[in-house]
């Protein structure tokens, strides 16, 4: 029979195989089944949960279980005794087009012994998760038929998660909104509260109630809860009701609008966009590289060892009396001194660099993109200590091992493995004073290492601070340039890479941040570049290998009692993206019969009584809308219509929102604020 027929007879056999179900799999020592996704829909490009549960039967069987998602594979070596059950949680990333996940179990031989197909259901691109904390979730159910204006044409999906949740961070970066009602929070492990309180500085909104279940409620992490709380970037707010057992959404609703975060609606609106950065993050690999070539003082030594070498060698040639073995010893004396050299340098061994950003702060968050290059071609297991995500944003062979978080490559490389994770440290609590456009106070570095070419952004400012010696401290007294204002991307990004003094591998990491880590809203930070080292474990062989990071320190501006005048820029607006891959931050080129909404969450702490707005448009026509949240209606944008008693129509439980209509090239508005401080508590804006 032709060798081709011989092919097609197996494909269709294993197919066959695969659709068979359960009854193909009466006969298997190990049977499968899974759960996958949010109430068994997954978010595409985000990272989705695979609850995949193995129950082996009168026999010991040892193995490794592959979950298949498109080409991405990801692999758990386990030993299930007879008669046993063991739940393995995957962590998968499920991208648009994937419909199945396929999902197997191999013998140390690599033979496939048990096999199931499992169809995947693609939740809508716009959908909003909200977990359900609760006892009784079904008296939540009706959070579905949530419709705020936030929320306006989006699909609403609940997801029920009791004292026995288990997500990882990356997982719940799909959660937009918690609803806790019914349920008696102190019964949460620690590792849970770590979980709930990890996504909450990362920007989630958890909505808790009070009314009947307040005493249940009111226990573990919020037993302290009063009226709105921040929690690093996100926020917790106490409901003046109970939520369970209603049928009226528009309580959560008005609370979702009042409380929400910019980095809350930054995920809302746009998603955790984990895939686009990976993706982004391919852009970091010639800064990696750069490590990799010696420094100056390393050449310098190696000149000079060639110049002695050289010296010694002809001073022997010249020397009419020399031994005979004068000679041969010098070559063999310094190419044994060159080899030892070269072994201490990591010639002969695989090497890694990495570069990335490091946010630290209530919510400390790395990004990082490592390059190993193997030596020769050799397999090779490369595991991160402190991440939570780890993707390859090159190509090859490799498969992920998600409850390990470790990645095989099986390859020559060189390899870029993506990493997000989070940054060591605490909270540095940098304060500067704003009074007007005055700015002062002390800035610190606060990590032990050195930092180079450090700036300061302040809204439309930005102010070059030079290098700063570990924990080195300067005093501070800066008037706003606003420098800034209404300057689109390329032009924002010269001007900061000229205060800062940048070179352009750290222009790429700060092109990085700028684009893909920057959504928490908020517009006052200190920059800084540091070069030290990062752990990892090659093939169980623990390493330290070379960074290069851009450390990112949020700074808190205080301001005097009474009058507050906050600077363009300082407020950032959350533009909604209708494609996941455009990033819009400065600019963007409208083109005829397209919208844009922006998004302002003003901060808490002021009581705004004139809100100006800043842009420009260059070419085409554009018109401004802003929303009335009294009306429920959009109207046309009229200089000096957002001040006095008639701002409240606009800002009064929730966000600023103004959209963008017509064509041409136009900078996204800025807002500058006056008012005054707002004695009421409330969750910080980022």
């Amino acid at each position: 029979m032709h060798k081709n027929n011989l092919i097609l007879i197996y494909l269709v056999i294993m197919v066959v195989w695969l659709l068979a179900g359960g009854s193909a799999y009466a006969s298997a020592p190990v049977a499968i089944s899974a759960e996958t996704g949010f109430a068994g829909k997954c978010k595409a490009g985000g990272i989705n949960p695979v609850r995949v549960t193995l129950e082996s039967g009168g026999q010991d069987v040892e193995g490794t279980v592959t979950v298949a998602a498109g080409a991405r594979l990801y692999r758990h070596r386990v030993d299930l005794p007879a008669g046993t059950t063991k739940m393995l949680p995957f962590s998968v990333l499920v991208l648009n087009q994937d419909r199945a996940i396929t999902i197997s179990f191999d013998d140390h031989d690599g033979k496939v012994i048990a096999g199931r197909r499992v169809p995947l259901e693609i939740a809508p691109a716009n959908a909003v998760l909200v977990g359900l904390l609760s006892d009784t979730p079904a008296e939540l159910y009706y959070v579905r038929g949530l419709n705020a204006p936030l929320t306006a044409g989006k699909d609403v999906l609940t997801v029920n998660m009791d004292e026995n949740f288990h997500f990882t961070p990356a997982e719940m970066q799909n959660i937009n909104l918690i609803v806790l009602d019914n349920f008696n929070t102190g019964n949460l492990a620690a590792d849970q509260e770590e979980l709930l309180r990890s996504w909450l500085s990362g920007g989630g909104l958890a909505l808790v109630g009070t009314g009947r279940y307040g005493y249940k409620n009111l226990t573990g992490m919020f037993a302290r809860l009063d009226g709105a709380e921040p929690t690093g970037y996100g926020c917790a707010a106490a409901l003046p009701f109970s939520p369970a057992g209603s049928d009226d959404p528009s309580g959560v609703a008005q609370a979702l609008e009042q409380y929400i975060t910019a980095a809350g609606l930054a995920r809302l609106i746009n998603g955790a966009r984990i895939t686009e950065q990976a993706a982004a993050a391919g852009e970091l690999q010639p800064v990696a590289e750069r490590l990799l070539q010696p420094s100056g003082y390393a050449v310098l030594f190696l000149l000079a060892l060639a110049v002695v070498y050289l010296l010694l060698l002809g001073a022997c040639i010249f020397w009419r009396g020399r031994p005979w073995w004068a000679v041969p010893a010098i070559v063999a004396g310094f190419a044994m001194i060159f080899c030892l050299l070269a072994w201490s340098g990591g010639l002969y061994r695989s090497k890694a660099v990495c570069a990335g950003v490091q946010i630290h702060g209530d919510d400390d968050a790395s990004y990082s993109l490592t390059n190993i290059y193997p030596y020769r071609q050799q397999q090779l297991e490369v595991q991160l200590p402190g991440t939570y995500l780890i993707q390859e944003a090159g190509a090859g062979k490799f498969s992920i091992d998600p409850l390990e978080t470790t990645i095989a490559y099986d390859d020559a490389g060189p390899h870029y493995l993506y990493s997000r994770g989070t940054a060591p440290g605490k909270n540095p609590n940098l304060q500067l004073g704003l009074d007007g456009d005055l700015l002062t106070g002390e800035i610190e570095n606060p990590l032990a290492c050195d930092l180079v070419n450090c700036f300061l952004l302040v809204g439309d400012t930005v102010v070059g601070l030079g290098d700063l010696e570990g924990r080195g401290r300067v005093e501070f007294k800066y008037r706003l340039e606003h420098a800034l204002l209404n300057l689109g991307d390329y032009n924002f990004l010269d001007a900061v890479s000229r205060a800062g003094k940048m070179d352009n591998y750290q222009l790429e990491l700060f092109k990085y941040y700028f684009y893909q880590a920057a959504g928490d809203g908020t517009g006052c930070k200190m920059f800084g570049f540091s070069r030290g080292q990062k752990e990892l474990t090659i093939n169980g062989k623990s390493r330290k290998v070379e960074e290069l990071a851009l450390r990112v320190f949020p700074v808190t501006l205080q301001t005097g009692p009474g009058a507050v005048t906050l600077p363009p820029g300082l407020v950032q607006p959350v533009v909604e993206c209708r494609n996941p891959s455009t990033v819009i931050k400065n600019d963007y080129n409208l083109r005829e019969g397209e919208e844009l909404t922006v998004y302002y969450v003003l901060p808490p702490e002021v009581r705004a009584g004139e809100i100006s707005v800043y842009s420009r448009v260059e070419g085409g026509q554009i018109k401004l809308e802003v929303f009335n949240r009294r009306q429920g209606a959009w109207e046309p944008l009229i200089s000096g219509m957002l001040q006095g008693a008639a701002l409240e129509d606009y800002i009064g439980g929730g966000p600023l929102a103004i959209k963008i209509k017509g064509s041409g090239r136009i900078i996204i508005p800025q807002i500058g604020i006056k008012g005054y401080k707002s004695a009421e508590r409330a969750p910080a804006s980022g």
